[in-house]
Parts: structure tokens; C-alpha cells; sequence
């Protein structure tokens, strides 16, 4: 009786550390961070491409997604790249904005990505073939 007792707790031991182990990795990304962060909710990143960069040095394959939760604010760009590792690998990377639940509303992010422009030589177009 002792043996089939624990041959029943090794096969859930065995059950519980699979069902685990297909956790998703999660990150967050805040304006109040820092890219030499690890990531967490209490210490994140500054920048997508912080977490992108963290990302990239996971150990492969990988097969459980990937969460980037940006905090409320403004960041100046959103230019990942097309090489996130996500497209020729099993799992998917996505990034959200952070929702902290219940009756609160998800926080607010702005990608404000842009090239400033020299407007002293512009002028007014008035031919009406424009």
C-alpha cells in the first residue's frame, strides 16, 4: 500500500511541475524604469526595446507566450524590429498596455515615435492641382 502511495505522489508531484512549467513569461515596461531592470512590476524596464532586448536572451525553445505590460505613460517609440524571435519559434510575444483589473480601467500609453522636421523652408501649397 506504501508504494502505490507514492508512486501516486510522484505522478502529481510529476503533473504539477508540467502544468507550471507552461507559465507565461511576463514583463513590464514602465517611463519610470530602467533597461538594466529585470523586468518586473516593482522594477521595470524603460524602453520596448529593453524588454525586446531581455526577450532575445531567453533560453530557446521556447513554447510558453511572452507578456509585455507597458505602465501609464509616454514612450518615444514602438520600433521593435521584425526580428523578435517570435515568428520562427512556438510561442508569441505580446505587448498591452497594463491592466490592473476590477472596476479599473486599463493604464493609458502613448507611443509618441516621429522624426522632428525643419519647417523653415516649408511654404504654403496654393496650385489647386494639389
Amino acid at each position: 500500500m506504501k508504494s502505490r502511495t507514492i508512486k501516486g505522489l510522484i505522478v502529481c508531484a510529476a503533473v504539477f511541475c508540467t502544468v507550471n512549467s507552461n507559465a507565461a513569461i511576463t514583463y513590464y515596461v514602465s517611463p519610470a524604469g530602467d533597461d538594466s531592470n529585470p523586468g518586473t512590476i516593482s522594477e521595470p524596464f524603460a524602453t520596448p526595446t529593453g524588454a525586446r532586448n531581455k526577450i532575445r536572451t531567453l533560453p530557446k525553445p521556447l513554447t510558453d507566450d511572452v507578456f509585455v505590460y507597458f505602465r501609464e505613460g509616454r514612450y518615444g517609440s514602438l520600433a521593435l524590429g521584425t526580428d523578435d524571435g517570435s515568428e520562427s519559434l512556438s510561442f508569441q510575444i505580446r505587448y498591452m498596455a497594463y491592466d490592473p483589473g476590477g472596476d479599473l480601467e486599463p493604464e493609458q500609453v502613448i507611443f509618441d515615435g516621429g522624426v522632428d522636421l525643419d519647417l523653415s523652408s516649408a511654404y504654403v501649397v496654393t496650385d489647386p492641382a494639389w
